[in-house]
């Protein structure tokens, strides 16, 4: 793994450990972390995982174009005090958001061990990974978009700010 960068923060020597306490010879990580220019042609990635990926991220690369257009329309001609009303009702709906995520990923881990028919050793551990995966996907990724955050920044300087005050990392409730 030495070598490799990756858009989360992964406690190689947990890595280290799970795999030596599972006989894992080789784990690999793939998924959103991934960008479009991961897939050079001299990538070992499997051709069809390549195609795959890529096609994905033409996809996600045209959303994002979308969405600022969108946000450009939107805050174009508001007021400062009409966009932080806005940044307002926005931190509302992520707020209640990140709540859910929480609930879901204590949620997700009783759902296994339902299914396991035992108690996960480490179990508040993985209610905090799983929420932070879960964040990471649905309320950070976007907003950390370099696209997003110039599109916020032209907007309204302050909601930008704003914004990214917000994204500081936070520890969850793993208690019911």
């Amino acid at each position: 793994m030495s070598g490799i960068t990756t858009a989360i923060e992964i406690d190689r020597d947990a890595v280290s450990r799970f795999c030596r306490k599972w006989s894992i010879r080789e784990l690999s990580l793939f998924g959103s972390v991934l960008r479009p220019e991961d897939f050079r042609d001299d990538s070992d990635i499997d051709p069809l995982f390549k195609s795959l990926f890529k096609h994905h991220w033409m996809e996600e690369a045209q959303h994002a174009k979308l969405d600022t257009l969108i946000v450009d329309a939107l805050a174009e001609g508001r007021s400062e005090r009409e966009l932080a009303q806005v940044t307002n009702e926005f931190f509302q709906i992520a707020g209640f958001l990140d709540k859910s995520l929480q609930v879901q990923a204590r949620f997700n881990v009783e759902s296994l061990e339902r299914g396991l028919g035992r108690t996960i050793d480490g179990r508040d551990a993985l209610i905090v990974q799983q929420y932070r995966a879960a964040r990471w996907t649905y309320l950070i990724s976007g907003l950390t978009h370099d696209r997003f955050k110039a599109t916020l920044e032209a907007s309204s300087p302050k909601m930008a700010a704003r914004v990214a005050a917000a994204l500081t990392p936070r520890q969850p409730q793993v208690a019911a």
